[in-house]
């Protein structure tokens, strides 16, 4: 028996999260009745039918890939107001999805997968993954805002981890900033920033652990190996 979520993670049809979110919204069958979230399958018994279509069990190559997402595009894999995907950006045979978020006025590093364990792992809050950004800041950019920020600031949604930010560059009334942090709320960085005061212009992921835009331009993609992933969670 396999927990119903893992279950179709591992069939790259959805991450963790999003099959629970589906599932409660009643849109996964097992034996034709409404699923619910902690419901355990045996594949070999039991008919599953996702978004109305029977599960074929299969075992598809695990793919995940480092993105360059340009502005514009959105972190799913369908919108309904027709604005562009990341998942557009990736010719697969498989269906992947992202893992985590970069909000649409953001660029730079994602990663797809249909790895369904990988995705979970690296958004599981004990494994705390370094992300780095680079953002161009407007407003008076001084020690004790930038202090108070490596501390911790307190947001709707509770009080922000410690955080490690240096000044790359400063530009008149504008600044360049390294960020790195080691959680994934909503428009973290833009909210973090506006408690002091302060307003993100422009917004880059630039490397999530060990792993690097280097030269990659807006729209292109790798996908990535073993000693890649392995890199992620050593």
């Amino acid at each position: 028996m396999i927990r119903l979520n893992k279950y179709l993670s591992q069939q790259g049809l959805a991450s963790r999260r999003q099959a629970d979110t589906l599932i409660s919204q009643g849109k996964v069958l097992v034996n034709d009745q409404p699923a619910k979230l902690g419901t355990t399958v045996d594949p070999d018994k039991d008919t599953v039918k996702f978004l109305g279509k029977v599960v074929v069990s299969n075992k598809p190559e695990l793919e995940t890939y480092l993105v360059y997402k340009p502005l514009g595009y959105v972190s799913t894999t369908s919108d309904p107001q027709g604005r562009p995907t990341v998942t557009s950006l990736v010719k697969s045979s498989t269906r992947l999805y992202p893992i985590g978020r970069l909000d649409q006025d953001s660029e730079g590093l994602i990663l797809l997968t249909n790895d369904g364990d990988l995705g979970f792992k690296l958004t599981h809050p004990k494994h705390q993954i370094p992300k780095t950004y680079h953002a161009l800041v407007t407003g008076n950019v001084t020690p004790t805002k930038l202090n108070r920020l490596r501390r911790g600031v307190m947001l709707k949604d509770g009080r922000t981890a410690p955080a490690q930010i240096e000044v790359i560059r400063p530009q008149g009334n504008k600044s360049l900033l390294s960020i790195t942090i080691f959680e994934g709320r909503n428009r973290q960085i833009r909210r973090m920033f506006s408690t002091q005061k302060l307003e993100v212009e422009k917004l880059k992921r630039v490397a999530i652990g060990e792993l690097e835009l280097g030269d990659l331009k807006p729209g292109d993609s790798k996908k990535l190996d073993t000693k890649d992933l392995s890199s992620l969670l050593h």
